[in-house]
């Protein structure tokens, strides 16, 4: 573990609890198996991670909301009471800059079923959304490089994990499945299809008819 530590947060015991949790026996036994990666984000936030660069993300933040309610008011089909409804929760939205104020939370228990499909459709449109307001910024800048852009949505989303970790993720985690939060977004829109020439038949080609429209 490197890098120095920036809050009053105590490393001997993060280490400790790191430790508990680490214990696969212990974990299952205690029931404490959803909040090993909850523990290891605190400790990354805690002691490894770069605080300089929030101000950066803070900046890139601003401008897809701004992006976001250009998108709103340009919709035709959008009545003026939805677009001001819309508007108003872009700006009251709690802003989590490149992690939460509390990244870990002892009541995290796992999203199985009907209330775990709702949750991670939530964040695959969330995905989708984030993606088009990306999209549109990228249309306003000059001599904006796609390739570098598409190639580092698939780099952000590269994981692998071992079976049991895997079935981990699934039952604990809000989001899809890595590889798929990465392909079904950029297979949605055109940008992607017509700057690498995907046509009908190709892997990552999506039919018109087939594909997710969002605001």
């Amino acid at each position: 573990m490197t890098g120095e530590k920036t809050d009053d947060q105590d490393l001997t015991t993060l280490q400790n609890y790191y430790a508990l949790l680490t214990d696969w026996d212990t974990r299952n036994q205690e029931g404490l198996a959803p909040l090993k990666p909850y523990v290891e984000d605190q400790m990354y936030v805690n002691y490894c991670f770069d605080k300089s660069i929030k101000p950066k993300v803070a900046e890139l933040t601003d401008m897809m909301l701004d992006a976001y309610r250009k998108m709103i008011m340009e919709e035709d089909w959008i009545s003026d009471e939805t677009k001001a409804g819309a508007i108003e929760k872009i700006d009251n939205f709690k802003l989590n800059i490149c992690y939460p104020d509390k990244v870990y939370d002892a009541k995290c228990t796992p999203i199985n079923g009907e209330e775990g499909a709702r949750h991670v459709q939530k964040e695959a449109v969330a995905d989708l959304g984030a993606l088009k307001c990306l999209l549109s910024i990228a249309k306003e800048q000059e001599n904006f490089d796609y390739d570098m852009f598409f190639k580092q949505v698939a780099i952000i989303q590269k994981e692998a994990r071992y079976e049991e970790a895997e079935k981990e993720y699934v039952a604990t985690e809000e989001h899809p499945v890595e590889a798929y939060r990465a392909n079904v977004p950029l297979q949605n829109y055109d940008d992607f299809l017509n700057f690498y020439d995907i046509k009908e038949g190709d892997g990552m080609y999506l039919a018109p008819e087939d594909r997710i429209t969002v605001w």
